[in-house]
This record gives structure tokens, C-alpha cells and sequence, in this order.
């Protein structure tokens, strides 16, 4: 047997209408129809009357215009996700357990508001990084509505490292240089999206050379360049310097050049420490050896008379400095005689009786210069 919908009192609830209780239909809240979005996940239940009819029920749409997209199942749930803004009224028929066919006293009634933009990664890219250097960079998602974003890595290779939070936060100090490609997906619990991203992570700074510089010589100018001392490679140039600790009265540091200079005031061993950092703002200690020599110095002597025709040696000595040279730069020696250039030893046979005036520069590796002048007789 077939009900007829009887309509005998009903009263206005949001727009529709719900049945009388006790009456035979569906339940009230069955005709309160939340609003959906297009492009967003849509779920609701209508449910008969218990105490009604024969359940178990089944239920179908049978006149009206169901929201394209959504799609009633025959225990009486509507989902899906609407594809198209509008109001769309329609009519559910439901058919019991004894076969008796049932449409309620009122149609259904459902709203479908226009949709935003879909979920997207927004983040146009990723900065670079470098080794031993902090990271972080956020990621951005925008539309889809407003539930909560969820990111995680779901594709490639994070550079090692550096992880993502659930919150989108990229972060960490990257151990090894490299190209690392990755994909990113976004969850907002109704929707997702997905973008691949790539980070280049270049080699720290790094010296390859020992940090001992060139030696210096007490009140002798003295400089040394940074760059060339240690084999500066790595990070992002240009580099800056600065010092730290470790400088005398005496040394200063250039930092736009990344130069030591100075004329030292006391001879030892110097640990002059410095830091070299990169345009990322990387930054890297290193503590240098300078050893600062005794400053280059003749030792006094008369030089002893010498005979013609018998050999003769002398020698002039010094102390300090490093790698000195000895030279002749004014006067002339006895004829037969000869200056080694590196001993500083005065030697040969004189061949001419007289007195012979002449000065001896020594000159080392490290710039010093100093002079004596000497008186050679030969009877």
C-alpha cells in the first residue's frame, strides 16, 4: 500500500518546513540542511521517523534538483562535494522494510555557496642554504577554505639535516652540499595540494691552507693578507673579517681587506684569533700563528789587520731577523779579498798593502736592513 503525503499542520523552521511530531516523515532535524560550498566536502544525514512504518528504511530522490556533485546512498546519507552554487529543492522518497513508500510533508531544501580558489602552495620557491649554517624558511598555503594546514614531506629528498614541521617550517643546519629536490603536501582535512620545491646547499666556509702566518720582525713593518694566508673557499662571497682576540699593541687588523699589519714591539709567539664571514651570514673562527723574531741587528767587531800574501778571514755577524743577506753597499775590500753573500764571511788573499774603508748591509727575508761601516788594514 502507497502513503499519501497528508499535510495537515506544519510549522516554518529555517526556510522549510518540518512535519508535526508524532506524524508520519522524516525528522526534523533531517530538514535542517547545513549550507555547502562549492569545491568543499558536503555531509548529511535524513533519517525517517523511528516508531514509523517498518525500518529498516531506504531512501531516494524522487522529483526536484539535487546539488550536482552530491549523491543520496540509500540509508540516507548526502555527500559529495558541489560543483555548482545555487538552491536546490527536492524531494526524498523513502521505502520501508514492508515495501510502503513514504516522501515526508515537505521538500528538502539545500544552499550551495560559490567556492573560493582551491588549496595551493603558494610558496613561489625556496632560498638556498649553506653547510653548518642555520636554516628556516616557512611555507604558504592559501585556499581551500579555512581548516588547518597539515604539511609534510611526501616525495624526494629533504637536505640532511633540515626537516619539516607539520606547520609548515623548514628548518635546521644542512651537514652536506648538494642539490636536494623534494614534495611538500598540504592537508586541510577536506582538501590537498602538492608542489615540488628544490634547495641548493653549497659547502661552508673552509681554509685549506695551515693557519701560520708569514713570521714578523720586531719594529719592522710587517702585513698579511687573510685571503692568501689561509685558501679561503666555500660559503658566499664576498667574505668580511673581523678580529677577535689576540692583538698586541703594536698589530692591528684591516677588516674591509681582511689584512694584518703593524710593526710588532716585542718578538714571541702571537695567537691573533679572527673571524671570517660570508654574505649569508655565515661566520667561521680561526686563530693564526705569528712568530715575531728578534729584530735584525749586526754584532759589533773590529775587524782584525790582515798581511798581504797570507790568507785572511773574518767574519760579520748578526742576530735576529730571518734569511739574512750580506752585501758590500759603499767602499770597496782589499783586492783578493770577497764578501760571502750568504754567511756574511770576509775571506781571500790580500794582494795590496793599506787601509780600506767599506760598508756592510745586511738586509734578511722579512724587509729588515741594517748597515755597519768598517776599517780593514793590510801592512
Amino acid at each position: 500500500m502507497r502513503f499519501i503525503r497528508v499535510f495537515s499542520l506544519g510549522v516554518v523552521l529555517a526556510g522549510v518546513f518540518a512535519s508535526i511530531a508524532g506524524a508520519g516523515g522524516y525528522t526534523d532535524a533531517s530538514y535542517y540542511t547545513p549550507v555547502g560550498t562549492v569545491g568543499q566536502p558536503y555531509s548529511h544525514t535524513v533519517e525517517w521517523k523511528p516508531g514509523t512504518g517498518c525500518p529498516p528504511y531506504g531512501y531516494s530522490v524522487v522529483g526536484g534538483e539535487f546539488p550536482p556533485g552530491l549523491s543520496l546512498s540509500s540509508n540516507g546519507h548526502i555527500t559529495g562535494t558541489p560543483t555548482r552554487e545555487g538552491t536546490y529543492t527536492f524531494y526524498i522518497r523513502q521505502t520501508d522494510n514492508c515495501g510502503i513508500e513514504g516522501e515526508g510533508n515537505a521538500p528538502f531544501v539545500i544552499t550551495i555557496r560559490p567556492g573560493g580558489p582551491p588549496l595551493s602552495v603558494t610558496s613561489p620557491s625556496t632560498p638556498g642554504a649553506e653547510v653548518d649554517l642555520g636554516y628556516s624558511a616557512t611555507l604558504i598555503a592559501s585556499g581551500g577554505g579555512s581548516g588547518a594546514h597539515t604539511w609534510s614531506v611526501t616525495g624526494g629528498q629533504l637536505p640532511p639535516g633540515l626537516t619539516l614541521s607539520s606547520d609548515g617550517k623548514l628548518s635546521g643546519t644542512p651537514t652536506t652540499a648538494g642539490t636536494y629536490t623534494f614534495t611538500v603536501t598540504v592537508n586541510n582535512g577536506t582538501s590537498s595540494a602538492s608542489k615540488s620545491f628544490t634547495i641548493t646547499v653549497i659547502p661552508g666556509i673552509t681554509f685549506t691552507a695551515s693557519p701560520v702566518v708569514p713570521a714578523a720582525e720586531v719594529r719592522t713593518p710587517y702585513s698579511a693578507t687573510l685571503s692568501t694566508i689561509l685558501g679561503i673557499s666555500g660559503g658566499a662571497p664576498p667574505y668580511r673579517y673581523a678580529p677577535v682576540s689576540g692583538f698586541p699593541y703594536g698589530i692591528g687588523f684591516d677588516s674591509a681587506a681582511g689584512t694584518i699589519f703593524g710593526s710588532p714591539r716585542t718578538a714571541g709567539v702571537l695567537h691573533l684569533t679572527v673571524s671570517v664571514g660570508d654574505a649569508n651570514g655565515a661566520n667561521k673562527q680561526v686563530t693564526l700563528e705569528l712568530v715575531v723574531l728578534e729584530r735584525l741587528h749586526i754584532v759589533p767587531i773590529d775587524l782584525h789587520r790582515g798581511t798581504v800574501g797570507k790568507r785572511y778571514r773574518a767574519k760579520v755577524t748578526v742576530t735576529g731577523g730571518k734569511d739574512p743577506e750580506w752585501s758590500i753597499s759603499t767602499g770597496r775590500l782589499p783586492a783578493g779579498l770577497k764578501l760571502n753573500p750568504a754567511t756574511g764571511v770576509i775571506q781571500g788573499l790580500p794582494r795590496r798593502a793599506g787601509s780600506f774603508s767599506f760598508t756592510v748591509t745586511v738586509t734578511d727575508g722579512l724587509g729588515a736592513k741594517v748597515s755597519t761601516r768598517y776599517t780593514l788594514r793590510i801592512s
